[in-house]
């Protein structure tokens, strides 16, 4: 369907140039309402930069990046719990002091 729709276009652009006229003499909607619309006022260019992906890093390095955060999470907690700390130090205030350390009992 396709096809035949675009192989009619060129037929007419074939037609037109042979004439000496524009490629494309038709002004379609999109092109009327094109100096109507202010995207950047209404902040399209933004939502479209939010979502557009980055092709510069690949998605499995972001991911990797992001298992790797995941993980030294979870080594310090374990690093806590091996040192006797309680729930309430490990789910507390998130002070990374002291990992590594052997905490002395006075």
């Amino acid at each position: 369907m396709t096809a035949a729709l675009e192989t009619k276009q060129a037929h007419t652009v074939k037609s037109n140039r042979k004439r000496g006229e524009e490629d494309d003499d038709t002004v379609e909607e999109w092109e009327q309402l094109a100096e109507e619309c202010d995207f950047e006022g209404e902040g399209w260019t933004k939502k479209v930069t939010a979502v557009c992906p980055n092709v510069e890093v690949d998605q499995a390095v972001i991911e990797v990046r992001e298992l790797r955060t995941e993980v030294l999470e979870l080594k310090k907690m374990i690093e806590k719990m091996a040192h006797g700390d309680t729930e309430q130090d490990l789910l507390g205030d998130g002070d990374d002091e002291g990992l590594g350390q052997s905490r002395t009992e006075p």
